[in-house]
């Protein structure tokens, strides 16, 4: 009598990160266009910026972020995954805090510089 678990026995919970994973990978892969206007507004600046913004800043660098994070997601489609609830939950938590920490990363970069200029105005 026992019950094979499959994806249709998801919860609310699973569904809510299911959806903030699927909105974490395309504010990674639309990250260069709002990295194209912080871009301009940096150049203006004209100081040195921070390492972790010029990465930032490459368009390259947040779609292959976007590309590793669809991978993680991907497995939950993998047959050995798909028949076990509790694997297809485990991959749902992994994708949830790898596209969520590299988005996060991306998000802090880009607002870096602002963050060191205001520090430095509440010091002076």
């Amino acid at each position: 009598m026992n019950k094979t678990v499959m994806a249709d026995d998801f919860t609310v919970t699973d569904w809510i990160g299911f959806v903030y994973i699927v909105m974490f990978i395309i504010g990674l892969f639309g990250f260069p266009i709002l990295a194209a206007e912080f871009r301009d507004m940096y150049q203006d600046f004209g100081e040195t910026l921070p390492i972790l913004t010029t990465l930032a800043l490459i368009p390259w660098i947040s779609i292959s972020l976007g590309i590793a994070s669809l991978s993680v997601f991907s497995l939950l489609w993998h047959k050995s995954i798909k028949a076990s609830l509790m694997k297809q939950r485990a991959v749902l938590v992994i994708s949830f805090i790898f596209s969520g920490a590299t988005f996060g990363v991306c998000c802090f970069a880009i607002f870096q510089p602002i963050f060191n200029i205001s520090s430095q105005t509440l010091l002076n």
